[in-house]
């Protein structure tokens, strides 16, 4: 190829056409090099005047919109779990890394993983299937595919200005020296990554933290205390308010999902029969359940640990969060008095809750059964 035939390509009508298609393309084929073509569009404006620029910006960010709103409306639809590819390697590595962030992080995971392989799709994913409103994921993807355009062609267009006199290798160098940055930008983003889980496995700091909850939130009353105040929720109140932490160790409170449908479940340990069966089925239904707008929360009274464990096991792609003191299971009158093997006991009573926009509550299910619960609740939703 020699500079003529480049600049016949760089005006030739296709050329936007052909850009668009590839970068909605590597919303889902990682492999198709829409960063390259658009890194080589701006090293040879820079080096010839051609193509316009603001076009080549438009399109771009256009068709990562376009890509992410298509990924995203997947997710909603199938969840994360449907198809092999999404059981398997980097993907799963990806998304088991992005579902339980998606709704605590979701500006600066949608901001950064379009530079990160295989991020963007376990992002769009993960936020379609968590049952992320679309007015709010839109604008970030918006903001995300700007940069990104402009980011790239940037770079090259920084490259070609140099080479101005050699159109063809200011492309190749353009090339290369995106494809450096882009590295750069993967290793910093794994260390950080590896310091970040470093930081939260380190006993004395998730002692640190989980004490700052308990001294926040109010003390767990005794078994006796417990027979004379624990009362059960009623349609119609408003849904006590609540901050506690994820699987990650990321705050989760209930004001997060203002003007969103929620189906709080208490259960009453991670990994054990029961609740895997109602867990797993919560998984099963999620696609459908986010589809109709509504949000999954799981709470139990097991720690960070436990919870992370717990949902790579079982891949689970809503939220788990950990009420070591009972502080919210009280608050929610599911720790109290239960039948087991025929005795009276105390413990966590199995119970879920659907609140509804204006954060109040709509169904207050206590002690239901593990077993066919999901398909019970669908029904009094209305979705069977």
């Amino acid at each position: 190829m020699d500079d003529a035939t480049l600049l016949a390509l760089a005006e030739s009508r296709w050329l936007l056409p052909a850009l668009l298609a590839l970068v909605i393309g590597d919303a889902f084929l990682v492999v198709l090099p829409s960063e390259t073509l658009v890194v080589a569009l701006g090293a040879v404006w820079a080096a010839t005047g051609s193509p316009a620029l603001l076009p080549v910006i438009v399109v771009a960010a256009a068709g990562a919109v376009s890509g992410d709103a298509l990924c995203f409306a997947l997710g909603r639809r199938i969840g994360l779990d449907r198809w092999r590819w999404q059981r398997t390697g980097r993907v799963r590595h990806a998304l088991d890394r992005t579902r339980g962030a998606i709704l605590t992080r979701t500006a600066v995971l949608v901001l950064t993983a379009r530079y990160v392989p295989f991020a963007r799709i376990a992002v769009n994913l993960a936020a379609g299937a968590s049952g992320l409103p679309l007015r709010r994921f839109l604008p970030l993807s918006a903001l995300a595919g700007l940069a990104w355009a402009v980011y790239n062609v940037a770079v090259g267009a920084a490259v070609g200005a140099v080479l101005a006199d050699a159109p063809l290798l200011a492309v190749g160098l353009s090339i290369v020296v995106a494809i450096a940055l882009g590295l750069t930008i993967d290793t910093l983003v794994a260390r950080s990554a590896r310091r970040r889980n470093a930081s939260r496995s380190t006993p004395s700091r998730r002692r640190a933290g989980i004490h700052t909850l308990i001294r926040r939130a109010p003390r767990a009353p005794t078994s006796k205390e417990h027979l004379m105040t624990a009362t059960r929720l009623e349609p119609g109140t408003p849904a006590p308010a609540f901050t506690l932490p994820d699987k990650d160790g990321a705050h989760v409170s209930l004001a997060d999902f203002a003007g969103q449908k929620v189906v709080l479940y208490f259960y009453p340990a991670a990994s054990t029969p029961g609740c895997t069966t109602q867990a797993c089925d919560f998984r099963d239904n999620l696609a459908s359940l986010t589809s109709a707008g509504y949000t999954v929360l799981g709470v139990s009274k097991d720690g960070p640990d436990a919870l992370q464990k717990f949902a790579e096991e079982e891949h689970l792609p809503f939220p788990l969060l950990s009420d070591p003191d009972l502080a919210v299971h009280n608050a929610y009158g599911t720790y109290g008095e239960k039948s087991m093997y025929g005795k009276t006991v105390m413990g966590v009573i199995r119970s879920t809750f659907v609140i509804d926009e204006k954060g109040a509550i709509e169904h207050a299910l206590y002690n239901v059964k593990a077993t066919g619960h999901v398909a019970s609740l669908r029904k009094k939703l209305g979705l069977d």
